[in-house]
């Protein structure tokens, strides 16, 4: 699933465990963010 955080850019979701995303950022590498409070918005595809 790809995603769009206002900060990091567009991402694919690689991983997700509990509250916790596991984002790769072309950027930046991936991030773990929490599903709850980050800024994403999803993309479709």
């Amino acid at each position: 699933m790809k995603v769009l955080h206002r900060k990091f850019g567009v991402g694919t979701v690689v991983s997700v465990k509990g509250n916790s995303l596991y984002v790769a950022f072309d950027k930046i590498g991936v991030k773990e963010l929490s599903a709850s409070l980050a800024p994403l918005t999803i993309l479709k595809q």
